[in-house]
């Protein structure tokens, strides 16, 4: 009897000695499991701290209209000063149609001291059946014109409908091509630009009777020779709040829109913003009263560019 208690209590401190062994055997595998996979690296954004290191640096364009970011070498980018491409701003490129040097951004002088300010709110990727007309209702209010940037095979049936009520408001009618599937840089053919420019002119003015003279790249993505070659102002933007990004419907998202415009707008701006967003026609139902207080008249691109629109120039703004 004693021995068999004796040979219990061996096995016992036995198997408790090897449950030890086994607990530290697994707790080294994975410490140097996690030490392998885990190990900082040069590429993990939390862990480089080398800020000074030499880096090739692409510019890069947020696509609003799809909530994606698209990058290309001859691509913009939407920033609340200026939009510039990776090209350098010369005029030695030379047009592949006319030979002829190219300057695609045309300065404006700035207006006299005591001039009123101008702003113009540009609205792409409709026409919606509800909101293009709930904004093209509130620029009349408060006495204003916008510029609607219209993508052209969703100009139909409530949708045509209400981007024929923004037109006869006086609202202004671009070109954002037909599809918005086709991106205007080195990655499209020719065939395919034309097409899309082609299509989105012909049913735009069969819907209002009046030819579209602006168009918006979609992406803001165009090379320099075919903005140089267009029969269009290519409009782009300087200020953009991101409506795209916030237009789940709350109060703190109308009100990131609408601070982001009242903190960087400045006379001549371009503002962008799209009509097919709950949060969008709310953020400019509050903007409109507070900017017409700062003294801003809200115009068209036409307007707000006067003489010096003109086909074949870049615009992001006016001064």
């Amino acid at each position: 009897m004693r021995n068999t208690r004796a040979q219990r209590r061996r096995r016992k401190r036995i198997a408790t000695t090897l449950s030890i062994l086994l607990i530290a055997l697994l707790t080294v595998i994975a410490v140097v499991v996690a030490a392998f996979y885990y190990r900082p690296t040069a590429e993990d954004p939390a862990t480089n701290t080398d800020t000074e290191s030499t880096q090739t640096v692409t510019v890069t364009v947020t696509d609003t209209d799809t909530e994606t970011d698209t990058t290309s070498s001859e691509t913009v980018t939407d920033t609340d000063t200026n939009i510039t491409d990776s090209e350098t701003e010369t005029t030695t490129t030379v047009s592949s149609t006319t030979g002829k040097p190219i300057n695609i951004t045309t300065n404006i002088p700035k207006p006299e001291d005591g001039s009123p300010k101008k702003v113009a709110f540009t609205f792409d990727d409709g026409p919606h059946y509800s909101y293009t007309r709930q904004i093209a209702d509130l620029f009349v209010e408060y006495g204003g014109k916008c510029t609607y940037f219209v993508v052209a095979n969703r100009v139909s049936g409530s949708n045509g409908e209400a981007m024929k009520y923004a037109a006869s408001l006086g609202h202004e009618i671009g070109s954002h091509g037909l599809t918005h599937n086709v991106y205007f840089g080195e990655s499209s053919s020719e065939e395919a630009y034309q097409n899309e420019l082609q299509s989105a002119h012909d049913i735009i003015l069969s819907a209002i009777g009046c030819a579209p003279t602006l168009m918006r790249p979609p992406g803001g993505t165009i090379t320099k020779n075919r903005i140089a070659d267009s029969i269009y102002s290519v409009i782009l933007w300087n200020v953009d709040p991101h409506d795209w990004k916030y237009h789940t419907y709350s109060e703190e998202n109308v009100m990131k829109i609408v601070n982001s415009v009242l903190d960087t707008v400045t006379d001549g701006d371009i503002i962008l913003m799209h009509d097919i967003w709950p949060n969008t026609p709310e953020a400019v139902k509050r903007l409109l009263p507070i900017l017409q207080e700062r003294g801003y008249e809200f115009v068209t691109v036409s307007e707000l560019l006067g003489e010096y629109k003109a086909p074949g120039k870049r615009y992001s703004n006016a001064y």
